[in-house]
């Protein structure tokens, strides 16, 4: 089973975030971010949906910043 290395890596970037929402929502919005990144997002975008790599990180940044617009919203 791996660590999961790369949810605490978000963790530390979203740190400003800390002083204005708890720790739990901090956690969980890079829990949200890291399921639209790395190599499975990407396998997925092209093998599966058969989208170029190019339209499958375009694809794959703006799902990754929904979930923060999201938790930053009133």
């Amino acid at each position: 089973m791996r660590k999961g290395r790369a949810i605490a890596w978000i963790e530390e970037a979203l740190a400003p975030l800390r002083d204005r929402m708890p720790a739990r929502n901090v956690r969980r919005l890079a829990i949200a971010i890291r399921a639209t990144m790395g190599i499975e997002a990407l396998v997925c975008m092209t093998d599966v949906a058969g989208l170029t790599r190019p339209t499958a990180a375009a694809l794959m940044r703006s799902s990754a910043a929904a979930p923060l617009r999201d938790a930053l919203s009133p």
